[in-house]
């Protein structure tokens, strides 16, 4: 949900991609998720039913700072070998996953 600050709003639930080729496509297909499931649950009003939870911020892994960022950052992240299919995710970490 909107906030005033960061991604520090109630969660809905969690909009997820299955395409894992790559960090940016699974990115970029997560946000394209978010937007679907948002307009579907809208359309069918389901959204209207799920009861939102305040994000933990123990559980937190970092925000990135705009500091944070340069040319040295950026070319150590394109040159990472990360492979999103090394694992399974536990979805029962994920509220309402929509994938």
């Amino acid at each position: 949900m909107l906030s005033k600050d960061l991604d520090s709003g109630p969660m809905l639930y969690h909009a997820m991609s299955k395409l894992k080729s790559n960090p940016f496509e699974y990115t970029m297909s997560t946000v394209k998720s978010a937007f679907h499931s948002i307009a579907e649950r809208i359309k069918d009003k389901s959204i209207f039913n799920i009861e939102p939870i305040k994000q933990d911020k123990s559980k937190e892994i970092r925000y990135s700072k705009k500091i944070e960022f340069n040319e040295e950052v950026v070319k150590n992240y394109f040159n990472k070998t990360i492979d999103l299919n090394s694992k399974q995710f536990d979805n029962s970490l994920l509220k309402e996953p929509f994938f």
